[in-house]
């Protein structure tokens, strides 16, 4: 495994392997970062995220995986799930789903459809710009995805789900 293809998660290079539970673990850290403060400080949003390698079966189905080490091609989904556990609902939500460096995402894949992406991680534009960005250039990646939820009522939940794969040489 490459080990390094998360390189400015915490502003320095990963030393050690990094599984999919350190690499979830340090997702949700970021995604609560980037969360409206409001819904943080009020204590009543959950957010799991699980992080699973994609495994083809020969027969076409998919199975998926927790326990293995991701290498690289290995494409890896991400479904992150943000629970309102208060008494009231969350309005204006916005689930930020980061995309780790030394990985691709794929459009395609995310569901819902995603409102907007980062290119830098920092400022998102509207799915068509990102897009449209990303055919011009190649070279561009994906930092992060942000979906908008208009209201989360109490004991809802709001599911995000997208796919990256890990790229095959840094």
């Amino acid at each position: 495994m490459n080990s390094a293809f998360l390189s400015h998660l915490s502003g320095s290079r990963v030393a050690a392997p990094l599984s999919l539970s350190r690499l979830s673990a340090l997702l949700v850290l970021l995604t609560v970062a980037l969360l409206p403060a409001s819904a943080v400080a009020a204590g009543d949003l959950r957010i799991g995220l699980v992080a699973e390698k994609v495994i083809s079966t020969v027969d076409g189905t998919e199975v998926f995986d927790t326990q293995s080490p991701a290498q690289p091609g290995d494409v890896i989904q991400y479904t992150a799930v943000y629970r309102n556990t208060g008494d009231g609902h969350i309005s204006n939500l916005a689930p930020v789903l980061p995309i780790p460096e030394g990985m691709r995402c794929d459009l395609t894949a995310a569901s819902p459809a995603p409102a907007e992406a980062s290119l830098d991680g920092k400022t998102f534009v509207p799915m068509a710009e990102a897009v449209a960005a990303l055919k011009a250039d190649n070279s561009r990646v994906v930092r992060a995805l942000r979906w908008h939820v208009a209201q989360l009522d109490a004991g809802s939940s709001a599911t995000v789900v997208a796919r990256a794969s890990l790229n095959k040489s840094r």
